[in-house]
């Protein structure tokens, strides 16, 4: 799953993560944890980063198991 955000608008405010006052952006992030929020650039990027991690945490392992791994009634044992 990827993280969205739309930004809304670009300039200065008060962060609505940090309470520092700065250059951002007024965002929405697809998830509803922040809607129609001003953002430092800084605040922005940890956010998106660890929502990012949050998202990557939850996902199952749908990868294909590696056929070499074999199951240990099919592998032969050579002596």
């Amino acid at each position: 799953m990827k993280t969205v955000i739309a930004i809304h608008n670009v300039g200065t405010g008060t962060c609505s993560f940090s309470g520092k006052k700065g250059e951002g952006a007024t965002v929405s992030f697809a998830n509803g944890m922040f809607r129609e929020q001003f953002l430092s650039w800084v605040s922005l990027k940890k956010l998106a980063v660890l929502t990012g991690n949050q998202l990557s945490e939850r996902q199952p392992d749908n990868r294909p198991q590696d056929a070499s791994a074999g199951n240990a009634s099919t592998m032969s044992n050579p002596k």
